[in-house]
């Protein structure tokens, strides 16, 4: 089954107190694989999401998939920022997946814009004669390993910096260490059909 988004619902409930949009229930967005640093707390810090598709869906299914998956992963890196103003994450890697066919790609901050720039195609075998292809495909696994242990490495780092210093913040000025009010990206989340 899937998995809602805590990165998700908490741009909701920033966009619904912005916009004034409070009809709508906050409810993350559901997910079909989510990657996070720690526990299986419901609110354990999202590293990255993950969307599948069956093969031989059409092409405005592939774009509204990337869409979303896109701005999951823009508001899964805005809380990323968040966490430490000292070492902002200046990118996420995400992919998509249509099929057997995946697309790695990578969701860079550039000075406040988010861009996305596919990295890598993967192809997993369907048969036999597939394998001799599949190094790239590896490669390209072994790289997105790469990298979710070293964001979840540094997300964690941050978010124990976070509450060290927020123990502080009753008895001493901290105002130096943290901005008040983290840079918000506006993401939107598109409505759900129910």
């Amino acid at each position: 089954g899937e998995v809602a988004s805590y990165s998700t619902r908490k741009t909701r409930e920033f966009n619904n107190a912005v916009f004034g949009n409070n009809d709508e229930r906050s409810v993350g967005r559901k997910i079909d694989i989510l990657m996070k640093q720690g526990s299986h707390d419901p609110r354990a810090l999202e590293l990255c999401s993950i969307e599948m598709k069956k093969s031989g869906i059409g092409p405005a299914s592939v774009v509204e998939q990337q869409c979303k998956n896109l701005r999951t992963n823009a508001t899964i890196l805005n809380n990323l920022q968040s966490l430490d103003p000292r070492h902002k994450a200046p990118y996420i890697v995400g992919l998509d997946w249509i099929g057997s066919t995946g697309n790695l790609f990578a969701l860079v901050d550039l000075d406040g814009i988010f861009f996305a720039k596919t990295i890598g195609i993967l192809h997993l075998p369907k048969a036999l004669t597939d394998f001799k292809c599949t190094k790239d495909a590896l490669e390209l696994i072994f790289c997105f390993k790469a990298f979710i242990t070293k964001i979840g490495q540094s997300a964690q780092s941050a978010i124990e910096y976070r509450e060290e210093l927020d123990q502080f913040c009753e008895t001493i000025d901290t105002s130096k260490e943290t901005s008040p009010y983290p840079t918000q990206h506006n993401v939107f989340i598109t409505p759900t059909k129910h």
